[in-house]
């Protein structure tokens, strides 16, 4: 598509991207200073994944090919040229019955320590030239 855009949304897709750096590196290239992607995928240090490592074994939806964590989501922008404006997560609850106390008592974890939620929501900008990141 020709761009550029004021806005790109990537919602639960680099999961499931063989390359998910390459793909943001195009996106990239549609996007002006101005330019919010706005990207959500799941945590990998998700409160639920690890009670559910503990209990069955690990749980992975059989289209993922990677998790990300705040920091390899931060990394992995950099490395494509663009920086994480803001970082926030979110919790998913179920609507009703058992699952829905399961998952609101899972959810006192990332109440308390916003790490732990099931996903990631991102919100990047072009990095600023001639900036690095740090390792």
């Amino acid at each position: 598509l020709p761009g550029p855009f004021d806005v790109i949304v990537a919602g639960e897709l680099l999961e499931h991207l063989d390359n998910p750096g390459r793909f943001l590196a195009s996106v990239r290239g549609l996007m002006t200073p101005k330019t919010e992607l706005l990207l959500t995928t799941p945590n990998a240090s998700a409160l639920r994944l690890f009670v559910h490592a503990l209990g069955s074994g690990e749980k992975v939806h059989p289209d993922h090919h990677c998790y990300f964590s705040y920091f390899t989501i931060s990394q992995l922008l950099a490395a494509a040229g663009l920086r994480a404006e803001r970082i926030d997560f979110y919790q998913q609850v179920a609507p009703a019955g058992l699952p829905a106390v399961l998952d609101r008592i899972l959810a006192l974890g990332p109440a308390i320590q916003p790490l732990l939620g099931d996903g990631l929501v991102v919100r990047a900008k072009l990095a600023e030239p001639g900036a690095g990141h740090d390792h």
